[in-house]
């Protein structure tokens, strides 16, 4: 594992990407909880503060596509640049905005950066790494997000006790222009073969609709991405029907506070972590159907075990097997689209996963709501984990090995 974060580190593009966008991850963080504990005190209504996380949604349901098509037309490097110059303005307007509804109009604005900046540095990795170094640099993003969403709202709540709201906006807004600054640090030289890329791509394309269409057409005529898709969709239902549940769960099974699920979501971070850690020691072994298969059913296997568990210190040990699996399984789907999809396309085929996953997670949460009001939460918990597995068992059994490994080797010619 050493000598894969040596070989990743010596390449000073990815190098001066990852202190930038880890920077500005670390701010938002702080930011994040300097921004709820804010819209408490102008309405002091628990409710504005779900609005302002559904705002925060909002965005990437409506122009993720439209993001995609500027990430694959335009200088990426650029792109972030902005984004992150624009956040962090945002965030001084949040620190000073007057009102419920001026921060309202200002989170979707973030928001609507963050969908560009994201999926931008995602199409851009491929440029500056090896494909076999993909699965270990995503590993590295996920075991420093994972420490970052222990570390970060801790610190924020510290900067807030002693200081002060203001501070912990300012320091949001400085992490930004550091991304910004870091990114510019970026050679040239991965930008020489995007604009080859610009000009074949502008003879094709004239207008972001058509665009749009060529992305979609890729994505629905690519057997490799569909199957990726038809995965991740997988988890997104399974993810997004227990999450807001949990809280339902710990009071229904355990008889305990909200405190209890906080706990839970604790030990799923530390599990995420370790999962990345053993992704970036594995490495390209995860992407063997098999291994992906066996990774889903386990996961399957650990939320039924969870549910059917009376034990909350037994309970805490399985949601963190819950998230090593997970993150396990993430990060290979998700750096099998960046080694596979041609570049040209790779901004909008993430754009297009996020536009799909987005209103399934959402159905999901309405979707499992409504079913834990008939029988129980316990009940759908032990059912979703019945159906991943199955899932699993079923593409063992129809999608054969064999024919994802030929996917993906068509896919390399």
């Amino acid at each position: 594992m050493k000598a894969e974060l040596k070989s990743i580190f010596k390449n000073k593009n990815f190098g001066v990407l990852f202190i930038g966008a880890t920077l500005s991850e670390l701010g938002t963080k702080i930011g994040y909880i300097a921004l709820m504990v804010k819209v408490y005190q102008l309405t002091g209504n628990p409710m504005n503060l779900g609005i302002v996380a559904g705002l925060g949604l909002l965005p990437g349901l409506i122009m993720s596509l439209i993001a995609g098509v500027a990430i694959d037309r335009y200088n990426k490097k650029k792109i972030m640049i902005f984004c992150d110059i624009a956040r962090s303005l945002v965030c001084i307007g949040i620190l000073i905005a007057p009102s419920i509804s001026y921060i309202y109009f200002l989170v979707v604005v973030s928001a609507i950066f963050d969908q560009l900046f994201l999926p931008a540095r995602a199409s851009m990795e491929p440029h500056i790494l090896e494909k076999n170094e993909l699965i270990h640099a995503n590993s590295l993003k996920q075991s420093t997000s994972s420490f970052l969403l222990i570390v970060g709202p801790l610190l924020g709540g510290a900067l807030i006790s002693a200081f002060n709201l203001n501070i912990a906006f300012i320091i949001d807004a400085i992490s930004y222009l550091l991304s910004a600054f870091f990114i510019s640090l970026m050679s040239y030289k991965y930008l020489q073969s995007e604009k080859t890329e610009k000009r074949a791509f502008s003879k094709h394309t004239q207008h972001f609709l058509k665009d749009i269409g060529e992305g979609l057409h890729y994505v629905m005529n690519n057997s490799l991405i569909k199957a990726i898709l038809f995965f991740h969709l997988t988890i997104t239902v399974i993810y997004s029907m227990q999450a807001p549940l949990i809280f339902a769960f710990v009071n229904e099974v355990f008889s305990a506070k909200a405190n209890y699920a906080g706990y839970l979501f604790s030990v799923a971070g530390i599990g995420s972590f370790i999962g990345s850690l053993i992704t970036m020691k594995i490495g390209q072994k995860t992407k063997n159907f098999n291994s992906l298969m066996l990774v889903l059913f386990f996961d399957g296997i650990m939320f039924m075990l969870f549910a059917l568990c009376t034990k909350f210190s037994y309970s805490l040990a399985i949601f963190s097997l819950a998230g090593i699996i997970g993150t396990v399984f993430s990060i290979v789907i998700f750096s099998v689209v960046q080694e596979y999809v041609p570049a040209i396309f790779c901004g909008r085929v993430f754009s297009v996963i996020s536009f799909i996953s987005g209103p399934i997670g959402l159905l999901s949460i309405i979707i499992g709501a409504y079913i834990s009001k008939i029988y129980s939460v316990k009940t759908l918990f032990i059912a979703s984990g019945i159906m991943e597995s199955l899932i699993a068992l079923s593409c063992f059994i129809l999608f054969l090995p064999r024919k994802w490994n030929k996917l993906l080797k068509q896919e390399m010619v």
